[in-house]
């Protein structure tokens, strides 16, 4: 290479080497500590097997399932569902209820269910960018196609309030999931978003931004 020619830069590099200090002091201060993001990388790559993503998403959709109907939904082998299942409870994902002699597993709590749902969401979006349709199943839009009326917040006459089970008991006794269990994903996805943009605003301007 000549004296005089530039120097070649790969795409996901600097042109020119600029440290913003008050960016990496922003950032550094609220970095997760080490042995958090060690429980971070653990759960991620718990879900980074697409049969136990399966499973994740059969119970996102139903709320809570037994072993068999979740053999049965998925086609995944029971013997399989059951050794997902036990490293999905040991990480905290997912939860169990006993019923007699049956084992009910649901989601643990609603950050899985946001995690889930904003995943399903990014993959949708990326396919409608790439001018393709995803097969995955949005809920907002399938409750707008169905004609269902909006939900109504409030509580009932007992002074709880309906949104906040997972899951209710059908004619046929058995648990079916809830409005709740079906949009909270949704609905929380939107707090985090809107916190997410608050704090980009409040984050310290430097000569980059301006």
């Amino acid at each position: 290479m000549r004296s005089d020619e530039a120097p070649v830069v790969g795409i996901d590099q600097c042109v020119e080497h600029c440290v913003h200090p008050e960016t990496v002091r922003h950032v550094r201060s609220v970095a997760l500590p080490e042995d958090d993001l060690t429980q971070v990388a653990s759960v991620f790559k718990l879900l980074g097997d697409p049969t136990r993503a399966k499973l994740l998403y059969a119970m996102l959709e139903a709320g809570e399932l037994c072993v068999c109907d979740l053999a049965a939904s998925t086609g995944v082998l029971e013997a399989t569902v059951s050794q997902s299942l036990r490293l999905l409870r040991a990480s905290k994902v997912v939860v169990a209820r006993r019923d007699g002699r049956l084992m009910y597993y649901r989601l643990a709590d609603a950050h899985v269910r946001m995690l889930l749902d904003l995943t399903r969401e990014h993959i949708t979006h990326e396919h409608e960018a790439g001018g393709t349709v995803s097969s995955a199943p949005r809920a907002a839009a399938s409750g707008t196609a169905s004609g269902a009326a909006p939900e109504v917040a409030g509580r009932d006459a007992a002074g709880t309030d309906p949104a906040a089970s997972t899951s209710v008991m059908a004619p046929s006794g058995r648990r079916t999931p809830s409005a709740r269990a079906r949009h909270g994903a949704g609905m929380s996805a939107d707090l985090v978003i809107a916190g997410h943009r608050r704090s980009r605003a409040a984050r310290p301007t430097t000569g980059a931004d301006a």
